[in-house]
């Protein structure tokens, strides 16, 4: 087993709101073997978007991190990913150039990136749970 330290910080006042926003979660997440599976892709147009695998039906718990990072890797562009399940049934996330996702995959799920608006790089890590 391995854990990885983990630090989700969100401060900062929003208009019209009189109380700042200040949320601070810091676990430490175990993980298991293999610990981690991590890539880059580069979605693709086609009529209604191309869906591209990252994780098949998993056979295990999982993380998953997902990052767009933009139509040359540095944070430009317009590209948006949906992520969506390996079936393409149901999108739970709408990644925008800069955008990223921390999700908890349950066993027997499986996780696709889907071009949304434009050509655009994305990076992604997964990491087993026991």
């Amino acid at each position: 087993m391995a854990t990885l330290q983990s630090l989700f910080n969100l401060t900062g006042t929003i208009t019209g709101q009189s109380d700042s926003v200040s949320i601070s979660v810091n676990p430490v997440l175990t993980i298991g073997a293999p610990s981690v599976t991590s890539g880059g892709i580069t979605t693709t147009a086609a009529s209604g978007g191309t869906n591209q695998e990252v994780i098949g039906t998993a056979d295990a718990d999982c993380y998953l991190y997902v990052r767009n990072t933009g139509t040359s890797g540095g944070g430009t562009g317009t590209g948006q990913i949906d992520v969506v399940t390996v079936d393409g049934t149901k999108t739970f996330g709408n990644l925008k150039v800069g955008d990223f996702g921390f999700f908890p995959i349950k066993t027997g799920i499986g996780v696709s990136l889907k071009y949304s608006t434009a050509v655009t790089n994305v990076e992604y890590a997964i990491f087993t749970r026991p």
